[in-house]
């Protein structure tokens, strides 16, 4: 029904004013959605919206909110984000961040809503979230009045803070700086002084006026949101200026102080601002960076001269120009954040012993400073032996410097855990606290490695490096040093070189990111997260008091010690320092670790626990891989059949066939060879046939080749040199084929004039034929051969985990088998065969020439008869040359091929013994 009425308004209002199609959207959008969102923040029952006044009046309210242009301008917008951050710093406070954290959200949503911003209505984005501040406060902060239900209170408390007579109509209710929420004038934070703005005195009453008390607390609050939303303004590093910019406002305090102090006093409150920002002054000098007391010191000053506390500000000292310096090496970042949240503590007993001292609420004596600092100066010195010796970072290689400062945190988790107490080791504790902390780079390396397969390692810490060679990705370790060795994190680098071949083989067949999908409950998760989560369970085994044990508090927290004389600049840093280091999961571990039992081997079970995660990975990955290269990419398969092409074994050389592609090389009919050659391939019926691709520029089979162009990863293992290498044996088949096709094709002589001159070439064609059997199917090469080739098919039926395995097996029977064709090509007997063949042919044709009848034409009838004398005596000269150069390749075949079995014979009987 009320929706209905609002809609008809609308219309009504459109009619009388000519609106954009933008404006009808948003009133009828508003008037469809505004009064259910009334009546779900407010908690108003759906049967009582249509009998409540004041739910009507909330409606009417907010349409007006979110449609009158004229009452919002951009210092209304300014003041509606003051009162939205007011508002989520008091949820804050009272422990509702997830409360606060929601609105946060929503208001981040609605502030980069691009349809919102282009909106011609101006600060749209501003009026929805002044909407829903106004009844989510009341939501959240007001409770039911006595005698009066939840619902009708809120109804009343929110109009009572809302002008919406007449001659306040122009003025929206936010324009003041009024807080709906808790009756207070709002304090603007970039003012140092406290402005109240002019209200209605309906909505102000005198005993609504804050207290100074609740005026600071507000202050506080709106600072401590301005530093939780960095996008309101940026702050430098917290850990980089609170101690320098603290020490310096103490010391401008100190020297503006107007009242006599005696010199026990003045020596106290200058100690405590050494501890912040160490300087001469009165008591104290630097020298070479170093504080000392001077020698011209106050007489109770020169009692600190034996001291330990000097001791404790030269800690603290270095602690501090670790912490502050620049690092370029995250390992050493990360530990700089672990010392500086495990010397929070400390810092708040200083903070406030120095404030109880200003203030006089604490006696100034020096010795009664030294009785309360024992304990923090205490942690202050665990702290500090856990500074790394003798490590140049200037100089050192990054790797090493961080190998070096793992291993030393290593050894100091290693002691034995013992204690008068019943307590573990503190030394041993803060070094497994700080190297966990410290481990998050790595981890983070590692998480990398694992997802992309780059360590995205930029400053060189990790002791790996990706490396590119052959088309092929690696993971080679960079140069090893003296001050690199780190036995205690030998773990690490075992299992990078043991999944190396495998992620290489992920980042080599682009499979990264299936891997990662496949695997994706293992590697949703962060590894150092992960790793530090099983290394608290792993502890509790060992625990035998509470694990949650609080850390010390040698003083309140930092938050609490503010003053009310606080100027703005050091309220803003000291709670951006609170922000930084209060972060409980370092306190935590360190307090699970002291709960356990002395005898706890932290460093064991943080070895242990990183090897299990990272193992489990290592097993997922070797799996993947090997299912990769042998059902997906079917890599061993495609190798095993272009090594038996190659080598003749699965190549089936019909007679038929090869006949006719002899045949069209013998008349240059390259193309045609070459499609008789593919058609001779497809005779094997493999799918793999159809990746090789034969080349043949010419007619001479010395010059073809095989090629496999489209099988890029097959590239990967078999490259070039490989490749030329296999056409050797396929071209030396080929060859030897085509031979003994020549001697069969040669045509018959006739024994009619020239009886010994063919026998002599019958029995050198027959020599020729038995040899080049002996090629194919010599017993020495064909066995070493055969050996050779089936050694490599035995591998290659051992299912491959990585592309780095199957080039290694690869490349061993290539090297193999250049040395056997090597060896075999030594004495000269393949292509001195293949030479003889050719020769052969040649003079078999020129004596089919002189022996042919069709030659007698040259003597003619009319010549003389010296003439027929002399061209018979050459015609009957030349065979005769012939027949001794038949005689002389008979003798020299003889006693070569006689040496060369009795060689062969020998090696042989040597293999077989």
């Amino acid at each position: 029904m009320l929706e209905s009425e609002t809609e008809l308004n609308s219309e009504s209002e459109t009619e009388a004013a000519p609106a954009s199609e933008e404006e009808l959207r948003l009133k009828r959008s508003i008037a469809r959605n505004v009064p259910q969102l009334v009546q779900l923040l407010l908690g108003i029952p759906e049967e009582s919206t249509g009998t409540s006044d004041n739910y009507k009046q909330l409606v009417a309210c907010a349409e007006q909110t979110l449609l009158v242009t004229e009452s919002f301008n951009e210092q209304s917008a300014n003041a509606v984000k003051e009162r939205l951050s007011d508002f989520m710093l008091r949820l804050r406070l009272k422990e509702l961040k997830d409360v606060a954290d929601d609105i946060r959200s929503e208001t981040k949503i609605v502030l980069e809503d691009p349809w919102l911003a282009e909106h011609p209505m101006k600060e749209l984005a501003c009026r929805l979230m002044e909407f829903y501040v106004s009844i989510s406060s009341l939501k959240q902060e007001l409770g039911p009045e006595e005698g009066s239900s939840p619902q009708e209170n809120q109804e009343h408390t929110w109009l009572r803070y809302l002008a919406l007579d007449d001659e306040e109509e122009d003025e929206p209710y936010f324009e003041t700086d009024h807080d709906s929420d808790s009756n207070t004038v709002i304090y603007n934070a970039n003012s140092n002084l406290q402005q109240e703005v002019e209200v209605s005195p309906r909505t102000v009453l005198p005993e609504h006026i804050p207290a100074a008390e609740q005026l600071f607390n507000q202050r506080v609050e709106t600072v401590y949101e301005q530093i939780l939303m960095p996008s309101i303004r940026g702050e430098d590093d917290p850990r980089r200026t609170f101690a320098t910019d603290y020490g310096e406002y103490l010391h401008e305090q100190l020297q503006l102080c107007e009242q006599p102090m005696s010199e026990e006093r003045l020596l106290l409150r200058e100690l405590l601002i050494m501890f912040f920002a160490p300087r001469s002054c009165g008591n104290f000098v630097l020298i070479d960076r170093r504080l000392q007391l001077r020698e011209d010191a106050t007489q109770i000053a020169q009692t600190l001269a034996h001291s330990p506390i000097l001791e404790s500000l030269w800690q603290m000292q270095q602690l501090r120009q670790f912490i502050d310096c620049s690092h370029r090496l995250e390992t050493f970042i990360c530990f700089a954040q672990g010392l500086e949240q495990l010397l929070l503590p400390v810092m708040e007993f200083l903070v406030d012993y120095e404030n109880r001292v200003r203030r006089g609420t604490e006696l100034g004596m020096v010795q009664q400073f030294l009785h309360a600092a024992v304990a923090p100066m205490a942690r202050l010195q665990l702290l500090a032996d856990m500074l790394p010796l003798g490590i140049d970072l200037d100089s050192d290689p990054p790797a090493a410097c961080c190998l070096q400062l793992l291993q030393q945190l290593f050894k100091l988790s290693a002691k034995p855990q013992t204690s008068e107490d019943n307590f573990p080791n503190c030394h041993a504790a803060m070094a497994a606290t700080l190297l966990l902390h410290s481990l998050k780079e790595y981890c983070r390396i590692l998480d990398s490695w694992w997802q992309t397969g780059s360590f995205q390692n930029h400053s060189g810490e990790f002791p790996f490096r990706q490396h590119h060679l052959d088309c092929m990705t690696s993971y080679v370790k960079v140069e090893k040093d003296r001050r690199s060795h780190a036995p205690r994190l030998r773990f690490i680098s075992r299992h990078v070189q043991q999944a190396a071949p495998f992620v290489a083989t992920l980042c080599d067949t682009r499979c990264n990111e299936q891997f990662v999908a496949k695997h994706y409950d293992i590697l949703k998760d962060d590894l150092y997260d992960t790793f530090k989560l099983l290394f608290l369970h792993e502890l509790c085994c060992y625990q035998v008091r509470c694990a949650h044990q609080p850390r010390p508090q040698y003083a309140p927290e930092i938050l609490k010690q503010l003053q009310m004389d606080y100027p703005e600049h050091v309220l803003r840093l000291i709670i951006a320092y609170h922000n930084y280091v209060q972060q409980a999961s370092i306190h935590t571990v360190l307090a699970s670790i002291l709960a356990c039992s002395p005898d706890v081997p932290l460093a064991k079970i943080m070895r242990k626990t990183l090897k299990q995660l990272l193992h489990t990975r290592l097993l997922a990955v070797r799996c993947y891989t090997k299912q990769l290269l042998q059902v997906k990419f079917q890599l061993q398969d495609k190798l095993q059949y272009l090594v038996g092409v190659c080598m003749a074994t699965a190549l089936p050389l019909q007679p038929q066939k090869c006949d006719r592609f002899f045949e069209l090389l013998e008349d240059k009919q390259t193309t045609a060879a070459t499609w008789q050659l593919r058609v001779i391939l497809e005779g094997t019926f493999s799918p793999f046939s159809s990746m090789i691709f034969v080349h043949l520029p010419s007619s001479n089979l010395a010059e073809i080749a095989l090629k496999v162009p489209s099988a890029w990863m097959l590239r990967r293992v078999v490259q070039l040199p490989q490749m030329e290498l296999l056409n050797i044996p396929f071209r030396l088949t080929l060859r030897t084929h085509q031979a003994q096709w020549m001697l069969r094709s040669l045509p018959q002589l006739s024994q009619a004039k020239a009886k010994r001159l063919v026998k002599a070439l019958m029995a050198i064609k027959m020599r020729l034929a038995k040899a080049l059997r002996e090629i194919i199917q010599h017993p020495v090469r064909s066995c070493e051969a055969q050996q050779i080739h089936r050694n490599f098919l035995e591998a290659l039926q051992q299912p491959s985990s990585s592309l780095q395995g199957l080039r290694h097996s690869s490349l061993k029977f290539f090297h193999q088998m250049s040395q056997l064709l090597s060896e075999s090509t030594a004495d000269g007997d393949p292509e001195e065969i293949l030479a003889w063949a050719q020769y052969l042919k040649k003079l078999w044709l020129r004596v089919q020439d002189l022996l042919a009848d069709a030659n007698d034409f040259v003597v003619c009838s009319e010549s003389s008869p010296y003439y027929k004398w002399a061209y018979k005596t050459l015609e009957e000269r030349y065979l005769q040359t012939i027949r001794r150069r038949c005689v002389a390749c008979i003798w020299v075949m003889r006693q070569k091929w006689q040496y060369c079995h009795k060689k062969y014979k020998q090696i042989h009987l040597v293999e077989t013994s």
